[in-house]
């Protein structure tokens, strides 16, 4: 967290290809994904349990939010900015990723919980602040299923919490 150390900067090029990530390799992780757009949400969803994770889905900050505190997953990835014609029960809701990370930063069941924003912002250099929030990193968007999964266990691989659990 806070400013980006440059040896830890994520490089495009270095992402493992989607083939040699081993199978398996997020067996026996809960992962909670909270994202507003259906499409996101489904791809991230999908590539994540082709790569063993137990997946938990939200589609807005409130359920996530609920979700987290439920079932306390290993890791959370969230969108940062919600639309306002959400789906029941998201209906009306107002809290978006930034007020997400804020509500589990503040809570004691789920302030140790890694989250990753997933965010279109970080092209336009907006990485830092994603950092400075508190977000232990970034994923980009849009999400492209066959780099996804090896943006994330690059990203994985920088926080110690959780660099331990892979089988790399």
């Amino acid at each position: 967290m806070g400013e980006m150390n440059p040896e830890t900067v994520p490089n495009q090029n270095h992402i493992p290809a989607h083939t040699d990530i081993p199978p398996g390799v997020l067996r026996g992780w809960t992962i909670l994904v909270v994202e507003g757009d259906t499409e996101t949400l489904t791809a991230a969803q999908q590539a994540l349990e082709r790569h063993g994770a137990q997946v938990i889905v939200a589609q807005c900050a409130e359920m996530g939010l609920a979700l987290a505190s439920a079932t306390r997953p290993r890791l959370i990835i969230t969108g940062l900015v919600f639309e306002d014609d959400q789906p029941a029960p998201c209906n009306g809701q107002r809290l978006d990723g930034w007020g997400l990370l804020g509500q589990l930063k503040a809570d004691q069941a789920t302030r140790a919980i890694p989250v990753l924003a997933l965010t279109a912002y970080a092209k336009l250099g907006d990485d830092q602040r994603v950092l400075d929030a508190g977000f232990h990193h970034y994923l980009n968007k849009p999400l492209i299923p066959d780099h996804f999964i090896g943006e994330l266990i690059e990203r994985l691989s920088m926080i110690p919490l959780l660099a331990g659990y892979l089988p790399l």
